[in-house]
C-alpha cells in the first residue's frame, strides 16, 4: 500500500484513495468507494492527509442510516476529548451519541499499548454485539 493512502474498503476488496491529493474534491476518487456499498471502511493515512475530513464526508453521505465511527486516534479524536478512544453513532448529521469510550490518559498509543489495544478490542466487541 502506498504512503498517503486514506481509505481501505473492507468486505469486497479495497479501494485506495490518496487524501493528500483529493482533500476537498467531492466527487472523483472520494465517490468511488461509495459506489461499492461497503459496510465497513478503514480510514488511514499520514498526518494532515485529510482523514478526519474524509470521515466527515462518509458520515454525511450515509446520514440517512445510522452510522458508527470507531475512533482510535487518541491524540485528536473526532467527538471525544484528547486521550480517549470511542465508538460513536451518527444519525442525521447533527445527532452524535457516544456509545462507549475509554479514557487512556495519553495522546500516543505507544505510551500505554496494552491499555490501548484492550480498549479497542472492547469497542469492537461492543459494535459487534
Amino acid at each position: 500500500m502506498k504512503k498517503g493512502t486514506s481509505l481501505i474498503e473492507l468486505d469486497r476488496g479495497y479501494v485506495e484513495v490518496d487524501a493528500a491529493e483529493e482533500v476537498f474534491t467531492v466527487g472523483g476518487k472520494w465517490e468511488e468507494p461509495l459506489k461499492k456499498k461497503a459496510k465497513i471502511y478503514m480510514v488511514t493515512g499520514p498526518a494532515n492527509s485529510g482523514k478526519s475530513t474524509f470521515c466527515r464526508f462518509l458520515l454525511n453521505r450515509h446520514h440517512a442510516h445510522p452510522t458508527y465511527l470507531l475512533d482510535i486516534d487518541c491524540g485528536q479524536p473526532n467527538y471525544t476529548l484528547p486521550g480517549q478512544v470511542s465508538l460513536t453513532r451518527d444519525h442525521h448529521m447533527s445527532t452524535v451519541k457516544v456509545v462507549k469510550s475509554y479514557f487512556l490518559n495519553c495522546n500516543n498509543p505507544s505510551d500505554k499499548p496494552e491499555l490501548y489495544l484492550d480498549a479497542i478490542a472492547s469497542l469492537i466487541k461492543t459494535f459487534t454485539l
